[in-house]
């Protein structure tokens, strides 16, 4: 599977924040690609949506920053429900998500505001 462009998710997520019928978003298997626009918008739309309960981001590639641009954006947000986040893959020939310290951080101070 190839990442998503930019302009075709500036294109999808609007309408993903519209849909109050969308509760699972699976963006995983490196459907964001490591571009920056393209973690704010999947940030965005995790912040906004008010039934989205479960999201899958694993294989993604993000990085630190990426992290840190979705975990902010949920521990800021007054209206997200998630209440499942897939972050790791748990398999031993994938180095993982590098969420790093500093994603981490910002992982501890969304779960510390977070409702479950």
């Amino acid at each position: 599977l190839e990442a998503m462009s930019a302009s075709d998710l500036a294109a999808l997520l609007p309408a993903l924040a519209l849909n109050v019928h969308l509760t699972e978003l699976d963006l995983s298997q490196g459907w964001l690609g490591i571009a920056e626009y393209q973690v704010k918008l999947v940030a965005d739309l995790l912040s906004v949506s008010p039934s989205l309960t479960e999201v899958d981001l694993r294989r993604n590639n993000l990085g630190p920053e990426g992290w840190c641009q979705i975990f902010d954006a949920l521990r800021e947000s007054t209206t997200s429900k998630i209440a499942k986040l897939e972050l790791y893959t748990g398999s031993p020939h994938y180095e993982g998500e590098n969420i790093g310290p500093k994603g981490t951080k910002s992982l501890a101070a969304y779960l510390a505001v977070s409702a479950s």
